[in-house]
């Protein structure tokens, strides 16, 4: 009100949309987030318990399903270096619990890029591409979307596009450790 500002009416759209009225399920979300991105298997164990804790909660928790779908994403991915079999199922996992996201608010940028990463997992890049452009579309400035859209861009041999999406990723998210990593493979 003070700055006069002008918001679009998407804009006062987001800002006035509750994900959920469940203060418990919020707080369990946010502690998913914080472990998920520490890139660990023990952390990722920890941020799977802390959704699905939040949709005990709050069984309609679209973030809660789009963190689901970004730790199963990362468990199948990452099923070799951590010694894990089965990624094939964590990753069909992923898929469902983005779906499920996706279902509950057709706006959640973050289901549309916990998708993606079910995509690439698959080895679907363009689709997993396309998925993170959709979550771009909703949330122009979502970091992890950025970041993965330069991974996908990169996975399809496009690296002078992906510096400008993963560098754009790192300015409007600097505390996603993979975006510091993703500048480094792109100039590779």
């Amino acid at each position: 009100s003070a700055l006069e500002a002008k918001l679009a009416p998407r804009e006062a759209e987001l800002i006035a949309k509750k994900p959920t009225e469940t203060l418990d399920a919020y707080a369990y979300y946010l502690k998913g987030r914080e472990y998920y991105y520490r890139y660990t298997k023990r952390d990722n164990d920890n941020a799977i318990e802390l959704f699905k804790k939040a949709l005990e909660l709050d069984p309609d928790y679209a973030l809660a399903y789009a963190g689901l779908g970004d730790a199963y994403g990362q468990l199948g991915s990452r099923t070799k270096m951590w010694g894990i079999s089965d990624s094939e199922a964590w990753i069909d996992s992923s898929i469902a619990a983005s779906n499920k996201a996706i279902a509950l608010d057709p706006n959640c940028a973050e289901g549309y890029k916990a998708l993606g990463l079910g995509y690439t997992g698959k080895g679907w890049y363009k689709k997993g591409l396309e998925a993170n452009m959709k979550a771009l579309e909703i949330n122009p400035n979502y970091g992890p979307a950025l970041g993965n859209v330069g991974y996908r861009m990169m996975n399809l041999g496009k690296y002078d596009e992906a510096l400008v999406y993963i560098k754009k990723g790192l300015a409007s998210d600097p505390m996603i450790p993979n975006n510091y990593l993703s500048v480094g493979f792109a100039y590779v």
